[in-house]
């Protein structure tokens, strides 16, 4: 049983930090509840990013969450409050057991909020790093998991762009990842800009050198799979002709023909979609590798729509700290290093 949510951050109003016992439930200054997105009474800060804070929560009902709390600023204007709003909302329409459920949205002139539901299980980093292997059936399944999330996102129209194994959560005692840090989303026709985010060993080469695609996501899931599987990082395989060498994963022929192709260097001999990465996973025999695909249809591939916004200020921060930032009352572990750079 989860022990009982600690009010010690209660001393003051999330709406406008006036000084509260620690049992109140309305604030005396603002008048409003001190419960947000519905219902939730924030506990103890789990952590804090550059643009806001994020708390533990539950409900009356005993539901937990994380909350993060975002201040009108400098930092946060309006326009920021908005993207937050609208990618939060947006996420709350994708339904998948392999996403995080918003549990509620709330925004007023100074503050918003975005309560999530809170992962205990950790993350797959975190897994590793403390002795775990995903071999044969784990690895299959978990790269199965990881490809029918993001075909779930692209079909939605929507990129990751940062798929590595600190992005990666699980519910306690269940094995199915959640994805988590999407540095933006935006819908068909969105015309803002992207953003790119580059982690060593897990970023394709070509979403390096400023291309955010399908594939790129695909090589994501590829490298996250194989740190799952070795413990190592995917800077340290090598090569033959791009083709990576698998010698030493533990898995069936099948699920390491898959994996080699997802971590192609060439874009063009990787799956052309999540769903037929899925579909070979799945067949009985090893595939052979995927013929190049010719150049037009490479520049007419799905990526056309898929824009990734300047969330990285909102989103980042809702999805990437409010989730991640749990892994402190888990324990924790190196992770990649990131750098995140707007492109224009």
């Amino acid at each position: 049983m989860a022990p009982p949510l600690s009010l010690s951050s209660m001393r003051r109003c999330p709406h406008c930090d006036a000084p509260l016992p620690g049992t109140s439930e309305a604030c005396a200054s603002c008048f409003r509840s001190t419960a947000v997105c519905g219902g939730f009474r924030l506990g103890d800060e789990l952590g804090k990013g550059g643009l806001g804070t994020v708390y533990a929560a539950e409900s009356e009902s005993g539901q937990r969450a994380a909350v993060k709390v975002l201040p009108l600023s400098p930092l946060n204007p309006a326009a920021v409050h908005e993207v937050f709003r609208d990618s939060a909302r947006l996420l709350a329409t994708l339904q998948h057991p392999s996403l995080p459920r918003v549990l509620g949205v709330e925004s007023h002139t100074q503050r918003s909020f975005l309560a999530l539901e809170r992962l205990d299980g950790g993350t797959l980093a975190q897994r590793v790093m403390a002795g775990e292997r995903f071999i044969g059936p784990s690895l299959r399944a978990l790269l199965d998991d990881l490809l029918a999330v993001v075909q779930h996102l692209h079909d939605e129209e929507i990129l990751h762009g940062d798929l590595t194994p600190r992005n990666v959560m699980f519910r306690a005692n269940d094995r199915r990842p959640v994805l988590i840090d999407f540095d933006g989303i935006a819908a068909d026709g969105d015309a803002r800009y992207p953003t790119l985010v580059v982690t060593p060993g897990y970023t394709a080469p070509e979403q390096r050198a400023g291309e955010v695609s399908i594939e790129a996501d695909l090589y994501g899931v590829g490298a996250t799979a194989y740190y799952a599987a070795t413990g190592r990082s995917p800077n340290s395989l090598d090569r033959h002709g791009g083709r990576p060498d698998l010698g030493h994963v533990r898995a069936d022929a099948v699920t390491k023909a898959v994996l080699a192709a997802l971590l192609h260097l060439d874009p063009a001999r990787r799956p052309r979609s999540a769903e037929l990465a899925q579909r070979l996973l799945a067949s009985e025999h090893e595939p052979l590798e995927l013929p190049a695909a010719p150049p037009a249809m490479a520049r007419t591939s799905p990526r056309r729509p898929l824009v990734l916004t300047l969330v990285a200020a909102a989103l980042a921060a809702v999805v990437g700290i409010t989730v991640a930032s749990q892994a402190a009352s888990i324990g924790s572990a190196p992770s990649p290093a990131s750098s995140v750079h707007s492109i224009h």
